[in-house]
C-alpha cells in the first residue's frame, strides 16, 4: 500500500530528522546539494587534543585500577566481585595503548569494613564514567569518542554489578 501525500512527506521528514545525527557521528555531512560526503581529515591541533584527552582517560583509569587492585587486596570477600573491574581497566588502558601503572595512593584511605570499601570504589567508579563521558563528547575524532563512550558503558554495566554486590549478607 502506497503512502498518500502529505503523510508519505511526513514519514520521510520524520526518517531524515533521525537519519541527521547518526550521519554525524559517522563522520559525514550534508552538501548543499543533498549529498554525503566525508569530513576533512583531522588538523594537527584536532590530533593533539586528543592526545591529551587520551592521556587524561588513562590517568583516571589507572587510578580507578589502583584503588579496585588496593581494595581487593585489603578486602578479599570483595576480589571476586571486584575481579571483573580490575580486568575492564586493564583492558581499557590496552585499548589505549597505555599500560597499567602503580600509582601511590592519593586519595582517602580504604575503609576496614567491606561494605565502606565497596562505596568508596563505587564513588570512584561513577567518577571515572564521568571523566569518560566528558572526554568522549571532546574528543575530535570520531573513533576515539566512540571508544571512551564505549569505556564509560562498560563502567555503567560494572556499577550496576556493584550495587547488587552483597556484603556480609547485605545487598
Amino acid at each position: 500500500m502506497l503512502l498518500s501525500s502529505p503523510l508519505r512527506q511526513s514519514v520521510l521528514r520524520r526518517t531524515t530528522f533521525a537519519a541527521a545525527p547518526l550521519a554525524l557521528i559517522a563522520g559525514c555531512k550534508w552538501t548543499d546539494d543533498g549529498s554525503e560526503e566525508a569530513t576533512p581529515e583531522q588538523t594537527e591541533p584536532a590530533v593533539a587534543a586528543d592526545d591529551k584527552f587520551v592521556a587524561e582517560a588513562l590517568e583516571a583509569i589507572n587510578t580507578a585500577y589502583e584503588l579496585v587492585d588496593h581494595v581487593a587486596r585489603k578486602h578479599i570477600g570483595l576480589s571476586t566481585p571486584l575481579a571483573g573491574l580490575t580486568n575492564l581497566h586493564r583492558e581499557q588502558t590496552t585499548t589505549l595503548g597505555g599500560e597499567i601503572e602503580p600509582v601511590p595512593r592519593r586519595g582517602k584511605q580504604v575503609p576496614d569494613g567491606d561494605r565502606p570499601a565497596l562505596d568508596l570504589v563505587t564513588r570512584q567508579e561513577r567518577s571515572l564514567q564521568r571523566t569518560l563521558t566528558g572526554l568522549a563528547g571532546q574528543a575530535s575524532s570520531g573513533s576515539l569518542a566512540s571508544t571512551l563512550a564505549s569505556m564509560s558503558a562498560g563502567v555503567a554495566q560494572h556499577l550496576i554489578l556493584l550495587k547488587a554486590t552483597k556484603v556480609g549478607g547485605q545487598a
